[in-house]
């Protein structure tokens, strides 16, 4: 009876690789194909973006650029220099809005420093200098910033005074939380009139620019 039952279970345990080995040849043969994204997605979005931040270039511009970065991202700081190239380069096309993004480690805290080094540049009217200073690919830290303040001749007591702001830190804190909920702490993530890029390393954002201005 012991035997039959070995038997039995030997030729289960034989038939179950057989169908097992058939399963995984079929799934090799399987091609899938990946979706292709096109490079401008066709709907507008909601950006928490207003009048009241930080802008660059013409304020009539046929042409808004919404750019979420990161002072802490090599490909931020390429992909920035490219629209404030192209914005110089054609003023009156291109108005360019920005939020930054506190990059978060594995603990789940995000260094807000430089966004706050952001907002204390923006109290002394420098916010546009200061930001394409800092956005390299860089490490971003307090020895960049006294760097900075020094070639902008900012007010360096009134500059170290806001860093310890607990409003603007507060107010830092949840707006990135906001950010985080809506799915926008991607970075660098740009939105041509509300419409989001689907940037590959091969793509210049002025061949973009260039075709949408032309329709």
């Amino acid at each position: 009876m012991n035997k039959k039952i070995f038997l039995l279970g030997t030729l289960i345990l034989i038939l179950m690789v057989f169908i097992s080995f058939s399963v995984i040849k079929q799934s090799s043969k399987i091609n899938v194909k990946p979706v292709e994204k096109p490079l401008v997605e066709e709907l507008s979005v909601y950006l928490p973006v207003t009048e009241e931040d930080p802008m660059f270039g013409s304020p009539g511009s046929p042409i808004t650029v919404t750019e979420f970065f990161s002072l802490e991202c090599p490909s931020c700081a390429k992909r920035h220099a490219e629209i404030i190239s192209y914005i110089e380069k054609n003023p009156g096309t291109v108005r360019l809005l920005v939020k930054g993004i506190a990059q978060e480690n594995w603990l789940g805290h995000k260094n807000i420093f430089p966004l706050l080094a952001l907002q204390c540049a923006q109290d002394q009217n420098q916010y546009w200098n200061f930001l394409n200073l800092a956005i390299k690919p860089n490490k971003f830290n307090e020895s960049t910033v006294d760097e900075i303040i020094s070639t902008l001749n900012l007010n360096s007591a009134t500059f170290k005074d806001c860093l310890q702001n607990e409003f603007y830190k507060n107010t830092i804190e949840k707006e990135q939380i906001s950010l985080k909920n809506l799915g926008l702490s991607q970075v660098p993530n740009i939105f041509i009139n509300n419409k989001k890029l689907n940037l590959t390393e091969d793509v210049k954002i002025a061949d973009i620019l260039n075709g949408v201005l032309s329709k």
